[in-house]
């Protein structure tokens, strides 16, 4: 068969082993046979014992033929006499008494006595019960062959193997499972068997086509000491059955000697076809019947053949064939187990006046029928979402169909080709299935495939049924939306995979935590809360392929924030997603106000009930205020207790920009570290040009000063600017004192105006200067332009540089540069 497991290698090293033994040859210890046979790529590696690396190329050979589909039998009966006594293999030494003697095979699997000083062998593995058991049967087999018992060369290694396989250990069900006179010898295997230990239960997988049958639990459990079974002493052969009448049923107690030899005679007869069907030991074989006429006999001789689709089973005369039974009837049964992907069974009719002269005379083939053998050793698992399927058939078999058949009821289970799955491959040793929808039940049904003289043959159906698992999927986006009357909300959420259902539970205080951490019972969570009474009943509906949403949820009149929790729901399972807290939308701030200074911008606003702070974020005025606030970070950010303190939020150390922006206000609150933000309002800042002056004298010691200009942005077009003299006090507007005329290249000016755009940052000396040798008091430059669209603020320098003393024992203003340091004033 095609399988990975290890039985034909074992089946020919305790043949080879067996054989090397009896020779007088040095073999390895017995227990190393099974660790051998399950690595035949590499077990020299691992061997220490030079008795096994001189074998090494005998092994090697061995394990070629078995995967060459050479039977262990003849793989071990055709070796080359170079590997069958190869160099270096010594032989076991003689017993010095004839007491103390023991078989060669016993001698050989005895290590040789270590001296005293050397270190003890570690233990070997013992092999396990059924290879034990195995070996048994072989040994019992080869003595039973080598007595002429009748019927022993029939019993096939795997019937033997599969016997032990399958633990079936009873005497009835071991006589359905052996071939023609072999059934005989059921007593002996069954006695082979209480010889060990039967403690563990059958197998639940029965053979292709046959059932387990239970073993006896009261046999005692074997040791490491257990001895394999010896060989029993062979009973004479029984004498040949002389033909009788039929008895109960039509069965004939006969053998291919009690027929005569077949002559290959001519005849027109078509043979017809035996109708072959499953039952529980096998298959039941019916044919039609002879169309004898009175008086006579009709004797059916049913054969069979074993074989593979790329070599058909041929059986071109009777006794070619293994005789299953003799019988009157037109049915029989055949309780073996199969060995092979094709089993030829043919009828072949003896007519007669009685039952010795219907065997004496030519025989005809009177109907042919093939049972195929299914997958055998089938296994169903389930990997991560994934089915996986395991099987083993026979060589010849071309390919495994494979169903998935839901089991919902909707229909009749069948094998049509809407249920077929990996029609891609061949899948000989199984198939893995990645397409399953979670939480269904489905059948998976395996129907080997055997390509017979040009017809394509199915095999009877193995199958099993599947309940594929669904991982349950928790909602971690649930989103919640206050509806337009602030009465009802929306949730929607991503609709995890088919199988899986959702619930939503609304809570006025939040639910116990933890319960997010794995998969539970329902009745786990009931326990917690989640009842009947706090389940919204909303229904639910699709909002497109991948999502689902309720509308219109009553918020609770008295509830001022709601803990809204999703559950995924499968087969009495469930999965608590993530909870989300929500609360009545809070309003905007009230009559929200930009006031502006110099060095910063202030906020007023009237705080929103139900806030914990409220936040600025800033954009451009080309921007909605949804876009403006979706910004990671607030520009600036006012608690409620700073609020009642201060009165206003402030923007610094960063102003707001002096080309003009949109400022929104939203009043937010929070709630298990989650943000909840209420109504934005929205404001527009014009912006505000910024600009510094000094005076500074034209030459050191002269009267004479000269008027400097900075700007702190880029000034298109500057205002026009006044200057204004008062002897009392600081002027306080344009009108405040008495105006100077400056003077410039093109006479005397009231007031100067300077043409294309001031650079931030750069210093302008202007062209306009004035003497203070005639003035007293204080000086002040003014904005006296007319309307702009975007105020202009002017820098004062420090108020000492403003002032004209009366008696001036030296010029002020002709210090060095001032720098804008004082207070400024409006425009």
């Amino acid at each position: 068969m095609v399988s990975g497991d290890t039985d034909g290698n074992l089946d020919v090293l305790l043949r080879w082993f067996r054989d090397a033994a009896d020779r007088g040859l040095m073999v390895p210890e017995s227990k190393r046979l099974t660790e051998i046979s399950r690595h035949p790529a590499d077990w020299w590696m691992s061997a220490t014992d030079p008795v096994e690396l001189a074998w090494r190329p005998t092994v090697d050979h061995l394990f070629h033929q078995v995967r060459l589909g050479v039977f262990p039998a003849a793989a071990v009966d055709f070796l080359p006499d170079a590997l069958r006594t190869p160099p270096g293999v010594p032989r076991v030494p003689e017993a010095p008494a004839a007491e103390d003697r023991m078989p060669a095979s016993a001698a050989a699997a005895v290590p040789p006595i270590a001296e005293p000083e050397s270190e003890p062998e570690p233990p070997q593995p013992v092999p396990d019960r059924r290879t034990l058991i195995f070996q048994a049967l072989i040994d019992w087999r080869a003595g039973q062959i080598a007595a002429g018992v009748e019927g022993a060369e029939a019993i096939k290694d795997i019937t033997l193997r599969n016997l032990v396989k399958y633990n079936q250990t009873g005497e009835d069900v071991i006589r359905v499972k052996l071939p023609g006179q072999a059934k005989g010898l059921a007593a002996d295997i069954a006695a082979v068997f209480a010889r060990f230990a039967v403690d563990e239960p059958s197998t639940t997988e029965p053979a292709a086509g046959q059932r387990s049958t239970p073993t006896n639990p009261k046999v005692a459990t074997p040791t490491a000491t257990t001895p394999v079974a010896a060989v029993p002493t062979p009973a004479a052969p029984p004498a040949p059955v002389q033909p009788a009448a039929p008895v109960d049923g039509g069965l004939l107690n006969l053998t291919h000697r009690d027929f005569c030899d077949y002559d290959y005679p001519e005849t027109d007869v078509e043979p017809g076809r035996i109708t072959i069907t499953g039952d529980a030991d096998g298959v039941a074989l019916s044919w039609d019947p002879w169309p004898a006429q009175p008086g006579e006999v009709v004797v059916y001789r049913l054969v069979s053949a074993d074989g593979s689709g790329a070599a058909p089973p041929t059986v071109y005369r009777p006794e070619a064939g293994e005789l299953i039974t003799t019988t009157t009837s037109t049915t029989a049964a055949d309780g073996r187990f199969l060995s092979s992907a094709v089993r030829l069974f043919e009828v072949w009719c003896h007519v007669g006046a009685d039952v010795s002269s219907a065997c004496a005379r030519q025989p005809v083939r009177w109907a042919v029928g093939h049972e195929l053998s299914p997958v055998d050793s089938m296994t169903i698992t389930e990997d991560g979402g994934r089915i996986i399927g395991r099987w083993t058939v026979f060589p010849g078999t071309r390919a495994v169909r494979v169903y998935r058949i839901p089991l919902d009821g909707s229909a009749p289970p069948a094998s049509n080709p809407h249920n077929q799955i990996c029609v891609d491959r061949p899948n000989l040793t199984g198939f893995v299935d990645v397409d399953a929808p979670r939480g269904l039940r489905f059948l998976y049904r395996a129907i080997a495939e055997v390509d017979l003289a040009g017809t394509v043959r199915l095999s009877r159906p193995r199958q099993q049924e599947v309940l594929v698992p669904v991982e349950l999927t928790p909602i971690t986006d649930l989103h919640v939306e206050m509806g337009d009357d602030r009465s009802t909300f929306g949730l929607q959420w991503t609709t995890p995979d088919s199988g899986q259902s959702v619930r939503i539970y609304r809570f006025p205080a939040e639910p116990p935590a933890g319960l997010d951490s794995e998969d539970r019972d329902e009745s786990v969570i009931v326990a917690e809360g989640f009842t009947d009474e706090k389940l919204i009943k909303d229904p639910i509906v699709a909002l497109d392929p991948t999502r689902s949403q309720m509308v219109g949820v009553i918020w609770p009149q008295d509830w001022e924030r709601a803990y809204i929790t999703p559950v995924t729901v499968s087969n009495g399972r469930v999965r608590v997603g993530g909870t989300r807290v929500h609360t009545r939308p809070l309003a905007a701030v009230s009559e929200p106000r930009i006031v502006e200074r110099f060095h910063t911008q202030l906020v007023t606003f009237g705080w929103p009930a139900g806030a914990a702070a409220v936040q600025a974020f800033v954009g451009s005025v080309s921007l909605s205020p949804e876009e403006i606030c979706a910004q990671e970070y607030p520009s600036a950010e006012i608690t409620k207790a700073v609020h009642e303190s201060d009165g206003a939020l402030t923007f610094r150390p960063r102003l707001l920009h002096w080309s003009g922006c949109q400022v929104c206000l939203v009043p937010v609150a929070y709630s298990r570290g989650e943000t909840i933000r209420g109504e934005v309002a929205s404001l527009l800042y014009p912006g505000l040009e910024r600009l510094s002056y000094w005076f500074e004298a034209v030459e050191p010691g002269s009267r004479r000063v000269r008027l400097f200009l900075r700007a702190d942005n880029d000034i298109e077009a500057p205002p026009t600017l006044g200057l204004v003299n008062n002897p009392s006090r600081l002027p306080l507007e344009q009108h405040d004192g008495q105006h100077i005329e400056l003077d410039s290249p093109a006479g005397p000016v009231p007031h100067c105006r300077i043409g294309g755009v001031l650079r931030a940052g750069r210093v302008v000396p202007t062209e306009w200067t004035f003497d203070i040798g005639r003035l007293r008091g204080y000086l002040r430059l003014f904005v006296t332009g007319g309307r702009r669209t975007r105020q202009v603020a002017l820098f004062d320098p420090p108020l000492r540089f403003l002032y004209i003393p009366d008696q001036m024992s030296h010029n002020p203003v002709s210090q060095n540069p001032m720098p804008p340091t004082a207070p400024g004033m409006w425009g």
